[in-house]
């Protein structure tokens, strides 16, 4: 019934009457299936624990056998306890005994969590040493699935150890046996990994129709899950070689699956990058529309960093369309994100582009008092090219409202930082503003010298 909770209590009531009657063969049994229990339940320590009880017990029965399987079992506990060095420890003393007994099944076993072991240390050579003799062995038995699950393991320590080609080659053994098998769930994981191992390879057309195999066998499984994953990675590969309207199709696929799968950070996600695709390819209303569902989810999920990359998004994609009432919203947004975040760079740009859009609306207080601001972060921030920039913006805005002295007072701040950084256009530019500033002053003579 999958009601591991109640299981435990059972096996230890009955672990409890098999200790009075003195059968420790029956008790070593049941500690390993509570082990089991507590391994559904997600309560690891409790595992290794009874498979130390059990150990202790098969080594006073003096069965190797079952000895040598609790071993590579507490080895493997170890591991996703992160103790890999009492993981590698239980593994190769499995491996010694089931070496000893002529088991050649059971050492493929320990061989292959020797090399899981070693790959959760981050020794993926070593790694790859034991899952070649594991997956020789596993050959010579003809335990295919056995061998094919510990290729595509190989494949992935290959991948880490930056040799592709040779990743593509247990991938495709691996393949070939699931294949055979007629196991479309493990073909398509496959299909997956050997579709990555074409990237660096640059043979990108492989990739795409490995991908699009394995979305075909998940779409027939109904492996849901994986299947949103490789549409959703197709989409992102065909970003990549500048093909946004297939990338389209491909993430609206996963967008459906997603939704079915109550995933909600992958559905945002999916949202956000069909928005960009969706802008590039000309369909602003669609884009806007998609970003929008996106930053819904994102204000309710604990992301903030993927909700100001969105909202800022929306603001300057508003700006672009030039619907600077619309966009003023979600500019205002992003800057006070960005200062909750305490990403200072982030909020001075928004208040800087949040003021380009009051400039439009001829809000210019508004825009005056998001300048200043932008302006203080600038300082904050020592980004002294674009406090020179804010400075002739907002020398600008107070020459557009006829504060000459003021547009001066400006101009002649931001002179001074570009003379700093020897920006030559930037000096040309202030020069022509406040040529224009004396002239309105009456100061000819000054405007002259600037012009």
């Amino acid at each position: 019934s999958g009601n591991h909770g109640k299981a435990t209590s059972y096996y230890q009531q009955s672990i409890s009457i098999l200790q009075d009657l003195g059968d420790r063969r029956g008790e070593a049994v049941t500690i390993s299936n509570l082990g089991v229990a507590y391994m559904y339940l997600n309560q690891r320590e409790k595992t290794a624990a009874c498979q130390q009880q059990a150990l202790a017990l098969y080594r006073a029965l003096d069965d190797r056998r079952a000895e040598a399987a609790t071993l590579t079992e507490l080895g493997a506990s170890y591991r996703i306890l992160k103790n890999t060095e009492l993981a590698v420890a239980c593994c190769d003393q499995a491996l010694a005994v089931y070496h000893a007994l002529g088991d050649r099944t059971g050492e493929a076993n320990a061989l292959n969590e020797l090399g899981n072991a070693s790959d959760a240390s981050g020794q993926q050579q070593q790694a790859a040493a034991y899952y070649e003799r594991a997956a020789a062995l596993y050959h010579s038995l003809r335990a295919r699935q056995a061998e094919a699950v510990t290729l595509a393991s190989l494949g992935a320590a290959y991948d880490a150890l930056h040799e592709p080609d040779k990743s593509v080659r247990c991938y495709e053994q691996a393949i070939a046996i699931v294949h055979a098998l007629g196991d479309q769930k493990a073909e398509a994981l496959a299909l997956l990994a050997l579709g990555l191992a074409y990237l660096p390879l640059r043979q990108v057309d492989k990739t795409i129709d490995c991908w699009q195999q394995a979305a075909a066998l998940c779409q027939a499984v109904g492996e849901r899950a994986v299947e949103a994953k490789v549409a959703g990675g197709l989409g992102q590969l065909l970003d990549r070689l500048n093909q946004p309207a297939k990338a389209v199709g491909w993430y609206e696929q996963a967008l459906t699956l997603y939704r079915k799968l109550g995933d909600r950070p992958a559905e945002a996600t999916t949202l956000s990058s069909l928005g960009g695709d969706y802008e590039v390819l000309s369909q602003p209303e669609k884009a806007l529309t998609a970003m929008e569902q996106a930053l819904a989810i994102q204000r309710d999920l604990p992301d903030r960093a993927s909700e100001l990359k969105t909202v800022c998004a929306l603001g300057l994609l508003c700006l672009k369309l030039s619907q600077f009432k619309r966009a003023a919203p979600y500019l205002e947004a992003s800057a006070a994100l960005a200062h909750r975040m305490g990403n200072r760079a982030a909020e001075g740009l928004m208040l800087a582009t949040l003021a380009n859009a009051d400039r439009q609306l001829e809000k210019w207080a508004a825009a005056i008092a998001c300048a200043e601001k932008a302006i203080a972060i600038a300082r904050e921030i020592r980004d002294r090219k674009f406090e020179a920039a804010l400075l002739d913006g907002l020398g600008d805005d107070y020459e557009s409202q006829g504060q000459h002295e003021k547009a001066v007072g400006c101009y002649e701040q931001a002179l001074v930082i570009q003379r700093e950084l020897a920006d030559r256009a930037g000096q040309g530019a202030t020069f022509i503003s406040l040529g224009d500033a004396y002239q309105h002053l009456g100061e000819h003579e000054k405007a002259i010298g600037y012009y």
